[in-house]
């Protein structure tokens, strides 16, 4: 959820550039029986870059290659899965599930009919050994009184990662909740972003994003829904 905050829709330029701010996120729940069937979660909102380096809020990394039409970037980020068995009262007796540190890159492609990025990352905490990769689909729309970006794409988990966050260990099996190792799973998404100047240095951003899962995912006895739809709202100043 918090990843759609990365890369958001401000178009930022070759020089140096600071915005900070706050907003807020909201998502439906994917495992079962959790307290609540929406999450909400207040946060800090940080963009900043110069000609080398980049912050896009949980995520910071090096442009590698920063040209007009093509952008490739190195990256860490901070995972956003995982849960604790307390979360619901279906996962007790679940280990922890730990969020991971990622590491990856990805490149960026813009032509005059819309974008192509690809991007993927691997575990550099020894969490779950895994990996993604996503391949997605952009249109910015651009007018003077807002930026609009959609987009669409997927999403390839490895089964280590799938089998992490979803799967049912032997020793966590019981009768109402079968142990399950699930493989690699591919699910696809749409997107929009948003980006509304309200003053000189004033912007609100935000947008929505709905993924649909494989079966792999969607098949996990812990799991509730086959889809995941998250939202976020939030307002920044620019700095710099």
């Amino acid at each position: 959820m918090i990843l759609l905050w990365a890369g958001g829709a401000q178009a930022f330029d070759d020089g140096r550039k600071l915005s900070i701010g706050f907003g807020g996120a909201a998502s439906s729940r994917l495992y079962k029986d959790l307290e609540n069937d929406k999450r909400y979660l207040p946060m800090p909102l940080i963009f900043g870059e110069d000609r080398r380096f980049f912050v896009e809020g949980i995520k910071a990394g090096v442009k590698v290659i920063n040209m007009e039409q093509c952008r490739l970037d190195v990256f860490i980020a901070r995972g956003i899965n995982g849960y604790e068995a307390s979360d619901s009262p279906y996962l007790e007796g679940m280990a922890e599930r730990k969020e991971a540190i990622e590491a990856g890159a990805r490149i960026t492609y813009w032509s005059p009919v819309g974008g192509i990025k690809l991007s993927g990352s691997l575990d550099a905490s020894d969490t779950y050994n895994g990996g993604e990769a996503t391949l997605a689909y952009l249109m910015p729309i651009r007018t003077r009184r807002f930026t609009l970006v959609p987009s669409a794409g997927s999403t390839w988990r490895s089964g280590k990662q799938v089998d992490y966050y979803y799967g049912v260990r032997e020793n966590e099996a019981t009768d109402f909740r079968k142990a399950y190792k699930p493989e690699a799973d591919v699910s696809g998404f749409v997107a929009m972003e948003f980006d509304v100047p309200l003053t000189a240095n004033l912007n609100m951003v935000g947008g929505v994003k709905a993924e649909y899962f494989g079966d792999e995912i969607h098949n996990s006895p812990i799991v509730n829904e086959d889809y995941i739809v998250a939202g976020h709202l939030g307002v920044v100043v620019t700095l710099l």
